[in-house]
């Protein structure tokens, strides 16, 4: 299963969960705002983003901080180990 995170630098709620992901080893894919991808194509990919970070997960879509750490607290623990598996 496929993480992405689409960030920014200075962000410090991407930074946040970019080390959540980490701590429950999770790899994932970075795609930095304004220099791997434009703004543009962020707001075409994701219609309705207003903040970031957006986290993908198996192509289910998280926008902002909050449904970000709503998802990570869903998926609980075992994220990694059940990444992995799928």
């Amino acid at each position: 299963m496929t993480v992405e995170i689409y960030g920014r630098d200075g962000c410090d709620a991407c930074a946040k969960i970019k080390d959540r992901l980490t701590s429950l080893s999770v790899g994932y894919r970075e795609h930095k705002v304004d220099q791997d991808v434009t703004r543009e194509h962020v707001m075409e990919l994701f219609p309705g983003v207003s903040s970031l970070p957006v986290l993908t997960v198996g192509g289910k879509v998280y926008m902002g901080p909050t449904q970000c750490n709503e998802a990570l607290n869903q998926f609980g623990a075992d994220v990694g180990k059940d990444l992995l598996n799928e």
